[in-house]
């Protein structure tokens, strides 16, 4: 059968289907040696499933039923978290191509949970999962990927009711990425890409320069914020940070950094009556400014 177009003559969407019979059934059988040789891995089906479920998750997210050997797939929705002074990038546009055919594309950059096998750029047409997690060059990625940007998350969606105008190939199952209409929504993916990526960093210098595990003040706006589905963010808007510094506060800092005997420390905590290192620091040093450098 090279044909793949199936015909009505009438459609009662209100129908309630009981029968199990009911509906289209494909059946492909003489398959090649190592179609079937892949079929019979014991892993075959955790994998299958696997990708079924992160392909079609925002499908399966608008009702569509999806079942694996009579088990229904499971899915997990799209989400970036966001507080009062943090929210994820969201732009949408509607690119008209040469011959007056629309496709509507919406981009979202911003942050999730730290899993860097998820981390990077997801991209979709029509609602299917083309690229997953990528940081290549064809997403925009212009550096090495590294664990301080476990938290980036970007989603790209193409639509349109012509599907031969969406950046995939032939397969599907890829980007084609010499197509027009992709290369200029990369470019906008690298200009709402950056300034997150920009926070990461700060993210990671901050904890470098802090000399205990406690959370900075960034990784408690951070982790204070709220994972939301994406189709909750419906405003354009740039990605919303957090200052480095709260806006009343104008001066430079500096970091100081010195070793002392373990013992000596130990004392000086105890004088204090502190328990880390970082107050340890700061009170001697007010102490010191107090005595010595007041007028």
């Amino acid at each position: 059968m090279s044909e793949w177009d199936f015909y009505f003559k009438t459609a009662n969407e209100n129908l309630e289907v009981n029968n199990t019979n009911v509906g289209t059934t494909i059946t492909v059988s003489n398959l090649y040696t190592g179609v079937s040789d892949e079929f019979s891995l014991d892993n075959f089906l955790i994998r299958l499933r696997e990708k079924l479920e992160s392909v079609h998750q925002i499908t399966m997210e608008k009702g569509l039923k999806i079942k694996l050997n009579n088990t229904r797939l499971e899915f997990s929705a799209p989400s970036l978290i966001s507080a009062d002074s943090l929210s994820p990038a969201f732009e949408e546009k509607e690119v008209v191509t040469e011959d007056s055919k629309k496709v509507s594309v919406k981009i979202y950059a911003g942050l999730s949970f730290p899993e860097p096998s998820k981390a990077g750029w997801n991209v979709y047409c029509n609602d299917r999962l083309i690229l997953e997690a990528n940081t290549d060059f064809i997403t925009g990625w212009g550096i090495k990927f590294h664990n301080d940007y476990a938290r980036f998350r970007g989603f790209v969606f193409f639509d349109s009711l012509q599907s031969e105008l969406l950046p995939w190939n032939t397969t599907k199952n890829y980007i084609d990425s010499d197509l027009p209409l992709y290369r200029s929504v990369r470019e906008d993916m690298i200009t709402i890409m950056k300034p997150v990526i920009d926070f990461l960093r700060r993210v990671a210098r901050d904890k470098k320069n802090q000399e205990n595990d406690d959370p900075t003040s960034l990784e408690l706006v951070i982790n204070g914020a709220e994972s939301l589905p994406l189709r909750n963010f419906t405003t354009r808007q740039p990605f919303i940070s957090p200052s480095e510094m709260p806006p009343e506060q104008t001066v430079s800092l500096s970091t100081i950094k010195y070793q002392k005997p373990l013992d000596e420390v130990e004392q000086v905590k105890r004088v204090l009556d502190v328990r880390t290192l970082k107050e340890v620091g700061e009170k001697t040093f007010e102490y010191f400014m107090r005595m010595e450098c007041s007028d």
